[in-house]
């Protein structure tokens, strides 16, 4: 992995360093709380250089992680949390896609600003949607992270300039700091890992299909944890 350097004076190192020990072992999610202290303002492009070679983009505003976008499940991921928050509107919220550009990588973001803005949704449903979605990538990212970790995965640069074009200012009492969206994806991922499912993709595959064959084909304990784990979507801490 490569990393950016940060600027950041000293003192704000220090308070940070202070205030906010790290705890997190994988690189990645380091990276981020190196980001969060260090109050950037931009977007952190990650890729991953194996497999599927997919693309990311995390947006921070003064250090805090307000939206992640990219990955091939881009699409499914905003309409899946669509539908679990508003499953008798989300055909119609759909409609309005027309009212957003689609030529930036932060346009999922756009598009649910503009529900917002359009009193589509509450700032607690936009708060809760973002939630989620993060919490969705990153524990993606972190995945492949740890699964190839006998190579270099991922690479990350940082672009200044990078933001959605229809920033939202949240109230930092209701949105989650970086450092808690980091602690719980290391949480989730613990919690995976010891499921014995760190080879199988949560978030590429939301829906437990033929379970009675999954079931006679695992242990009833197997069975459990992934019909538990995939429901609730781990990321639901």
């Amino acid at each position: 992995m490569n990393t950016t350097i940060l600027q950041n004076s000293n003192q704000n190192r220090q308070n940070d360093k202070n205030s906010q020990p790290k705890l997190i072992e994988n690189k990645f999610l380091n990276t981020i709380l190196d980001y969060a202290r260090a109050y950037q303002t931009g977007c952190l492009k990650v890729q991953q250089t194996t497999g599927k070679k997919q693309t990311w983009f995390l947006y921070f505003r003064l250090g805090r992680l307000f939206w992640a976008a990219g990955g091939d499940q881009e699409q499914r991921r905003v309409y899946r949390q669509l539908v679990n928050h508003f499953p008798k509107e989300a055909r119609q919220l759909l409609s309005h896609t027309q009212a957003v550009t689609w030529d930036s990588p932060s346009a999922y973001y756009n598009f649910l600003a503009y529900l917002h803005q359009q009193e589509k949704m509450s700032m607690e449903e936009f708060i809760a949607m973002k939630n989620y979605i993060m919490l969705e990538i990153l524990f993606d990212i972190v995945q492949i992270d740890c699964q190839n970790s006998q190579e270099e995965s991922l690479t990350w640069e940082w672009d200044k300039n990078g933001r959605p074009k229809n920033y939202i200012a949240v109230d930092r009492k209701l949105a989650r700091s970086s450092e808690q969206l980091v602690h719980i994806t290391q949480s989730n991922w613990s919690k995976w890992e010891e499921a014995n499912f760190s080879a199988c993709y949560p978030n590429q595959a939301p829906i437990m299909v033929n379970q009675e064959e999954i079931e006679q084909a695992t242990s009833p304990k197997i069975f459990q944890n992934l019909q538990r784990l995939v429901k609730l979507r781990s990321c639901t801490s």
